[in-house]
């Protein structure tokens, strides 16, 4: 899936315009069907009235209306949580209960389940386990899932999962260097905005430290195969 799949896909979440056209057409063309097929129902008239069509004929002497309604069946997914952004209006901040969140966890489920993608899921695991480490808890898993999921649509890697691993370590540095990781879907919103400036200092001096540690040690100790892993594990 690349970007332009992706925003396909975020139109068609987010935006019904697109689906009021196609209905219109569907519709016009079903109209046009049937006054080619169905000379014996005579004239057929179409009103129109908001979205929807109504066609009118005769059978016998029979008046018969049908309306036409314009409909989608499509799948949203929606979560009840609070809001939180900064961008939210203060009239909706009121009444934050009230309101739902798009999720896309079905279709980044299926994201994983690809080629391209499948080999950031061990990754994944391994990010989670290092934030576990360093006990960043405004650190969210899907934030990492975010992560990984722009790294691997800019860039067709195919990296050991261990050179993986530490390009994404490099990524959420330069991440907590800008404070900000993009929503995967809506661009519009900073996973990050939430958490305090001093805490994001804290976490990318911490992290930055890591990094130039573990770039010391592979030159020290080129065969050692655990530099990475003492940092996601607490048992090594």
């Amino acid at each position: 899936m690349d970007s332009n799949d992706r925003e396909k896909i975020r139109r068609y979440l987010v935006n019904d315009e697109i689906f009021k056209k196609i209905n219109k057409q569907i519709i016009t063309l079903e109209i046009k069907d049937v006054k080619d097929t169905n000379e014996r129902l005579g004239k057929i008239r179409v009103r129109k009235s908001g979205p929807a069509f109504t066609l009118s004929f005769h059978s016998g002497k029979y008046l018969i209306n049908i309306d036409l309604v314009p409909n989608s069946d499509k799948d949203v997914y929606l979560v009840p949580k609070p809001l939180s952004s900064k961008n939210i209006p203060s009239h909706a901040k009121s009444k934050p209960n009230r309101y739902w969140r798009l999720s896309f966890y079905d279709f980044e489920k299926d994201m994983l389940q690809t080629e391209k993608y499948r080999q950031v899921k061990p990754i994944i695991r391994q990010l989670k386990k290092f934030r576990e480490t360093q006990n960043w808890k405004s650190i969210a898993s899907y934030y990492i899932e975010t992560l990984c999921f722009h790294h691997l649509e800019r860039f067709e890697t195919r990296e050991s999962h261990t050179s993986l691993l530490f390009t994404m370590l490099e990524n959420l540095h330069k991440a907590f260097e800008i404070g900000c990781i993009k929503h995967y879907w809506v661009k519009n919103i900073n996973l990050l905005e939430n958490i305090e400036k001093d805490e994001m200092m804290n976490m990318k001096r911490r992290l930055y430290n890591i990094i130039k540690d573990i770039r010391k040690q592979i030159i020290e100790q080129p065969n050692d195969l655990y530099i990475i892993a003492r940092y996601t594990c607490k048992y090594l």
